[in-house]
């Protein structure tokens, strides 16, 4: 039997939490750690560092966990898949994971139980790769766009610019952290202090704190004090938005 060749994979959309999306379209609002678009690789075939098979992993833009762990019904989601094909991909999940690592891919007969498992389950992908599954995603896409635009007062412009150089092809309403009217408003948000504090100390120069602002859009990212990477953009009129990275 040939291996699996393990490359970097594309994501695909799977479904929209429809609870999130309707509590969200109620109240105009969301909060920044919703999921509401969920997305999974491009295919099963996926063995891990020559160990262990990826199992079904599904991804927002911050959080990842596994199919099987996922408590939502399916009349809840939004989805191009037929309740059976859900719920094949729910078993099949389980069924990998409890092959369990320390896969042999020569001596192993749980290698070949995995790849069986993932022939199995590859229709049920092939349909999460179809054309109509990006139209559905598109229709989705525009509903998303529309609510980040009504709740951070952003044109569609905007979102454009947000996403040209946005390092994956997820895209979530908690993919943006919040929109600053000004740089200004933007250095003396919560945490970034901390950062401008740091470079000046680190230089052993004084350095206006609006000028090392400017130097972080330029190179889009900033590690903020807790650890977190953010990326930052800026829009037309001077506005910073600030997104997960």
């Amino acid at each position: 039997m040939s291996k699996i060749k393990s490359k970097r994979r594309k994501n695909v959309f799977l479904f929209r939490d429809n609870k999130v999306f309707e509590r969200c379209a109620k109240t105009g609002m969301s909060d920044y750690e919703d999921e509401v678009l969920l997305y999974i690789k491009d295919t099963p075939m996926i063995f891990e560092h020559g160990n262990f098979f990826r199992g079904t992993l599904i991804r927002g833009v911050q959080h990842g966990f596994w199919l099987n762990c996922f408590d939502l019904e399916y009349k809840d989601i939004t989805t191009i898949l037929t309740e059976n094909e859900f719920e094949q991909l729910r078993k099949f999940c389980l069924a990998i994971k409890e092959l369990g690592n320390g896969i042999d891919e020569k001596n192993d007969k749980r290698y070949v139980q995995g790849v069986e498992l993932c022939k199995g389950i590859q229709p049920v992908y092939d349909k999460l790769n179809s054309k109509e599954n990006e139209e559905l995603y598109e229709k989705i896409l525009e509903e998303e766009i529309a609510f980040i635009m009504k709740r951070n007062n952003l044109s569609k412009d905007d979102i454009k610019k947000i996403y040209e150089d946005y390092p994956t092809c997820n895209r979530n309403r908690s993919t943006i952290f919040w929109v600053y009217d000004s740089i200004d408003e933007f250095i003396v948000e919560k945490g970034i202090n901390c950062e401008l504090d740091y470079a000046i100390e680190e230089s052993g120069e004084s350095f206006d704190r609006k000028s090392i602002a400017q130097e972080w859009l330029k190179s889009k990212y900033i590690t903020l004090c807790e650890g977190e990477t953010i990326m930052l953009v800026e829009l037309d009129g001077g506005r910073i938005a600030s997104m997960r990275y």
